[in-house]
């Protein structure tokens, strides 16, 4: 698996008092892994701060490809998109959604570069008598592939006309990202006449002005949420769009999901937990509580986060979504990791000793990083090492293949095993955005199902206790033997003291 990352630079020319000598500084900030392009929140922001008096500013932007996994040695050229504009961050539109009522897009002037992508390439642009201030530059993936696009978008001087009519006396205007400074307005009357609107004459009117801050617009709706974001020591808020819902505000309805698509998705990664209670019944019958506890922490905390992380209004959530993530996904890794460890047969203080490792492990795991495919792949592998290393060790000392019956084989461990490889693989390779809700769905049933088939059987007791027999005898016999046992009287004189009796 390989990541697209950007590298921005910028290169200041100046023209210094006196004689005329050329300063140069150079800015740079840190690579980042571009994402596609669903909403501005997945924008990859970046902030420079142009100096008074610049003549001149470069900007030099280098793509390359970061390796991140072991899953592929190559990955499809893509387009890069950057947007540049001064003053604010770039308001950019690029699958083509639909703004909230009333809302006023800055104009913008955009320049092409594209080149063809290898591993590394850079692109270059200039900028002559930049505006001094504050400069952003918003970079993504588009979903299509081809070749690198950089796109330069410089804010132009726009006029915004407000209208306030007889019908309609109260308007409002949303300008998103607007830049800071000093902002003015000029207000004219205009009358309708024969020849269109002109200036009146002899009117006057009253106008009441309110300008405010908000962070999203409307809070992005009912379909959004509108998050915080930073980069670096700047400060910024996007609406993050959820059930299909697009746009700068979360408007766009024309690929929205239905009521009842949301609710068939809801229902089927909640309800698919449910198959977990055959594994439970399993674990219980034969005797590993344990592991059933941890099935059952799995299958409720998994319900519920699935029933909180719904988008749109099929949303029903008991706790903190971040709580109900951490442990659905905490869960998730635990009944692999004591399913496999089980498996192995150890000893009950070491199995109980790997089973506190493994939950503190992989609690640091998931604070680090929840989405990491070596989160699912590493506890599973090291668990699967110990198993081989504990059936090798029986197999040599039985001097026969362990576990010993063909049918274990057969009818439990080789379809567990396959079960299990395929629910790897869908989460792996398989699950996306779009097929999320029925291919999380069938992972769910099938690590239940493997967990079912790799769970093993009771143990059985190594060697029959039988009661022990006791000689029929003397009751004073009986009674001098049950004190020896507790050793409140000394053996000895009890058997002399037993031999003059019968002497005499």
């Amino acid at each position: 698996m390989w990541f697209l990352c950007l590298l921005p630079g910028l290169l200041i020319g100046m023209v210094g008092t006196g004689d005329c000598h050329f300063v140069t500084d150079y800015f740079t900030r840190t690579p980042r892994k571009l994402n596609a392009f669903r909403s501005f929140a997945s924008v990859e922001l970046f902030h420079f701060s142009v100096p008074e008096d610049t003549v001149v500013a470069v900007w030099n932007l280098i793509t390359f490809k970061e390796q991140g996994g072991t899953f592929g040695d190559s990955c499809p050229d893509r387009n890069v998109t950057v947007y540049f504009r001064a003053g604010a961050p770039p308001v950019i539109n690029p699958l083509h959604t639909r703004f909230p009522q009333d809302t006023i897009v800055p104009g913008s002037f955009a320049v092409t570069l594209t080149w063809t992508l290898p591993n590394r390439t850079t692109g270059v642009f200039n900028v002559t008598s930049p505006l001094p201030g504050d400069w952003f530059l918003a970079a993504h993936l588009p979903k299509d592939e081809g070749k690198i696009s950089v796109k330069v978008s410089l804010d132009e001087w726009t006029c915004f006309l407000l209208s306030v009519n007889s019908s309609s006396n109260i308007t409002k205007l949303r300008i998103p990202y607007p830049q800071t400074g000093t902002w003015y307005l000029s207000l004219r009357s205009l009358c309708a006449t024969e020849h269109g609107f002109e200036p009146c004459s002899n009117m006057t009117a009253e106008v009441y002005l309110r300008s405010y801050l908000t962070p999203c617009i409307n809070d992005c709706g009912t379909y959004g949420q509108c998050k915080l974001l930073r980069t670096n020591n700047y400060l910024y808020a996007a609406c993050e769009c959820k059930a299909g819902w697009d746009g700068w505000g979360c408007t766009d309805p024309s690929e929205a999901y239905s009521y009842s698509f949301q609710l068939l998705s809801t229902l089927l990664l909640c309800l698919s937990n449910l198959m977990f209670v055959p594994p439970v019944v399993i674990a219980v019958r034969g005797h590993y509580l344990l592991e059933a506890s941890v099935y059952i922490f799995t299958m409720f905390f998994s319900t519920f986060y699935h029933a909180c992380d719904q988008p749109g209004i099929v949303v029903f959530c008991i706790m903190e979504y971040d709580v109900l993530q951490f442990c659905d996904f905490l869960g998730s890794l635990m009944s692999v990791w004591v399913t496999v460890i089980s498996m192995a047969r150890l000893k009950s203080i070491i199995k109980q000793v790997l089973y506190l490792l493994g939950a503190m492990t992989l609690s640091m795991a998931l604070q680090l990083d929840r989405h990491g495919l070596w989160n699912l792949l590493g506890p599973s592998l090291f668990a699967l090492g110990i198993m081989a290393v504990a059936w090798t060790v029986r197999t040599v000392r039985r001097r026969r293949c362990y576990p010993p019956t063909w049918k274990r084989w057969a009818f439990f461990l080789f379809p567990g095993t396959m079960i299990a490889v395929s629910a790897v693989a869908l989460y792996a390779f398989v699950e996306t955005e779009d097929n999320y809700f029925y291919i999380h769905s069938i992972w769910h049933m099938l690590i239940a199902g493997s967990v079912g088939f790799l769970l093993p059987p009771r143990a059985k007791p190594r060697t029959k206790l039988t009661p022990l027999k006791r000689r029929r005898g003397c009751g004073y016999q009986l009674c001098v033997n049950e004190h020896e046992e507790m050793g409140l009287v000394d053996p000895v004189p009890a058997i002399v003291a037993i031999n003059s009796i019968s002497i005499s």
